[in-house]
């Protein structure tokens, strides 16, 4: 072989190796970048999931108190307190059994 033909194969494969290198470092991006999309999906998730339950424990307490404002307003004054007790206990277990 010629010296020049020695030296085009070098250079290819010095242009191959490089090629290789680049390859490597896109996958490597791409793994990165996913891995960080993956991360983010998570952390939606769960902040979605931590909303989800608040808002139902926060409408819930709203609701309780709505029924007790409510139960307030409905006494009368004569009634006795220990309705009014009653009323609130109701209120606490869920209503009554009628």
């Amino acid at each position: 072989m010629s010296k020049s033909k020695i030296q085009e194969i070098k250079d290819l494969k010095k242009i191959i190796k490089i090629q290789e290198r680049i390859i490597q470092l896109k996958e490597n991006e791409f793994q990165m970048v996913h891995k960080l999309f993956m991360h983010y999906l998570r952390r939606y998730e769960e902040f979605q999931h931590k909303y989800i339950f608040h808002r139902k424990l926060w409408l819930h307490s709203v609701n309780d108190f709505n029924d007790l404002v409510k139960h307030i307003r409905e006494f009368d004054n004569s009634g006795s307190v220990d309705d009014l007790k009653q009323r609130l206990k109701e209120v606490d277990s869920g209503g009554t059994d009628e």
